[in-house]
């Protein structure tokens, strides 16, 4: 395992990332759009993104950096939407991303 730290503005936050069997998993946490972001999506067959608001700010991401990276990505990894907040909780479908919703789990 190892982490990265991440953009959160005045408060210290890590992402990390996992391996697990043959697979890189990538947890984002609190983040706005940083270089160690980009650098864990890379990293990564599946990454967890924080997706708290439409528009990304400082200390998190949103909608509208998932809808920007998606495309890039949708043949190589598996970006899933987290955090999910009161902006985000209505959103049904980003394409080339995955919206687990509580209870939800997966096999890698």
């Amino acid at each position: 395992m190892s982490c990265l730290k991440m953009s959160h503005g005045t408060v210290a936050n890590y992402g990390f990332i996992v391996q697990l069997n043959s697979q890189v998993v990538g947890y984002s946490g609190d983040t706005g759009r940083c270089d160690n972001l980009d650098k864990l999506i890379e990293l990564s067959d599946h990454a967890f993104i924080d997706t708290t608001f439409m528009k990304s700010r400082e200390t998190h991401t949103g909608v509208d950096f998932l809808k920007e990276i998606a495309p890039k990505f949708s043949e190589t990894k598996k970006l899933y939407a987290i955090h999910i907040g009161d902006e985000t909780e209505n959103v049904t479908s980003i394409l080339g991303v995955i919206l687990p919703k509580s209870g939800d789990e997966y096999q890698l």
